[in-house]
């Protein structure tokens, strides 16, 4: 079908488009909210641990929920603030980029409906814009993923060799014969560690599908590239 003979009609690709980043968004929104509030939570946990007597120095006596669950916190399960503290920024960006996300959205969506009640016989700015963010969002995904494969498992190599030394009771951690100080369980650091290598991996993969699924949807209903090849290696070129 020509896109000219249909063009007040809305694809159903683009809807879907449209209500998938939305809905996305929102969750994107919800999720690293959350995730920040409760690792703010166990940061504050952190700063209040009497690691001599093996207790928390606060008085949980000010709500029974509270009292519940911070009695039944493991000490030694609670990671470092190092990886606290990147999580908590990892967790602040991904919400403002959701929120962003959800506003340029919607701000597109109406410029879109608008443009289709024109009558000119142009390629929308909207469709060039989810066109080139496919190609643009691929790449810096590669590099992004690539980077953090690389750091994650340098990470996850050195945080196993201290679990070593801590399973075999040497609590003590040298770096040749200088004394660095001493080691506590890192089976927590291990596991989000491990988790973290892992979702990169599956948002790698989903992103890669995503956006070659996007790219192909819109040349196949356009009927060409809406990219010239000049506009693509200035593209590519600029995102490297």
């Amino acid at each position: 079908m020509n896109y000219f003979e249909n063009k007040k009609t809305i694809p159903r690709f683009i809807k879907n488009k449209i209500t998938f980043i939305k809905v996305f968004s929102f969750f994107q929104i919800l999720f690293s909210l959350f995730l920040f509030l409760l690792l703010s939570f166990i940061l504050f946990l952190y700063y209040n641990i009497d690691y001599k007597n093996k207790i928390f120095k606060l008085d949980t006596n000010i709500n029974f929920i509270f009292d519940k669950i911070v009695k039944s916190l493991e000490i030694e399960l609670i990671p470092y603030p190092f990886l606290l503290i990147f999580l908590l920024i990892i967790f602040f960006l991904i919400f403002i980029y959701g929120c962003f996300n959800l506003t340029m959205i919607k701000k597109q969506a109406k410029k879109y409906k608008l443009w289709l009640k024109n009558d000119e016989n142009t390629i929308p700015e909207f469709i060039y814009s989810v066109y080139k963010k496919s190609m643009v969002y691929k790449i810096i995904a590669n590099w992004f993923c690539s980077f953090s494969y690389i750091v994650g498992i340098i990470t996850l190599s050195i945080l196993v060799w201290l679990q070593y030394q801590y399973i075999n009771n040497e609590n003590i951690f040298y770096l040749g014969f200088w004394k660095i100080g001493t080691i506590k369980n890192l089976q927590t650091e291990i596991i989000v560690t491990s988790s973290l290598i892992l979702l990169f991996f599956i948002l790698h993969c989903f992103c890669f599908i995503h956006f070659k699924k996007t790219k192909t949807q819109i040349i196949s209903y356009w009927g060409t590239d809406i990219l010239s090849l000049e506009e693509k290696k200035y593209l590519k070129r600029k995102t490297n």
